[in-house]
């Protein structure tokens, strides 16, 4: 038996608030998973703006730990070539900057005599201070120009003390001066550590 069309219309007042009820708990229900969706995209989308502003410091922790990498790395480097080329051991550079002193001083007219080399041990840095000490002769313009050569040269050598006696008219400066230099601590074979004179 089959339902005419027009026993659907003349029974709406059974079908319709059924179908007006199934609409709403149907719209009800999708409003509810649509909020429940947006609440979700909402969380997800903090937890994604959170994961990248955690990258983003991540990122930027990395760049600095690897430029202070960097820097120590330079600066390793920069350390070794001080230690190993410019400050070198005595054995490497000593004669070297003797002759370099003695240069410098005939260059300023004031050649030294004679020259004692007292030591100090600085081991803290495992190095060894050098000194140079003499006494010379000369004139202000002399110990200037001995100044200014001691200045320019790229030897590590330092002006630590300068003495002037004399003086008077017609009389030349006694001049004593204490200069040094640093070198690399090694063993002395004879275990012997002081001064000397050339």
């Amino acid at each position: 038996m089959s339902l005419q069309p027009e026993n659907w219309l003349t029974r709406w007042r059974i079908w319709v608030p059924a179908l007006v009820f199934f609409l709403l708990n149907g719209a009800g229900a999708l409003a509810y998973s649509l909020v429940g969706i947006g609440d979700q995209a909402n969380l997800e989308q903090q937890r994604l703006t959170s994961a990248k502003e955690r990258e983003a410091q991540v990122t930027e922790r990395s760049r600095q730990l690897r430029h202070q990498v960097d820097q120590i790395l330079e600066n390793q480097e920069r350390i070794r070539v001080l230690y190993e080329e410019r400050l070198s051991t005595q054995s490497q550079r000593l004669t070297q900057s003797i002759a370099e002193l003695r240069q410098l001083a005939r260059q300023a007219g004031l050649v030294p005599d004679r020259v004692s080399y007292p030591e100090q041990s600085l081991g803290d840095f495992g190095l060894i201070q050098k000194s140079f000490v003499f006494s010379v002769s000369g004139s202000y313009a002399e110990l200037r120009r001995l100044i200014n050569t001691l200045e320019l040269t790229e030897s590590f050598l330092t002006l630590e003390e300068i003495r002037l006696g004399g003086g008077s008219e017609g009389e030349e400066l006694r001049i004593s001066l204490r200069l040094s230099t640093l070198f690399t601590n090694e063993t002395d074979e004879t275990g012997a550590v002081g001064g000397s004179t050339l």
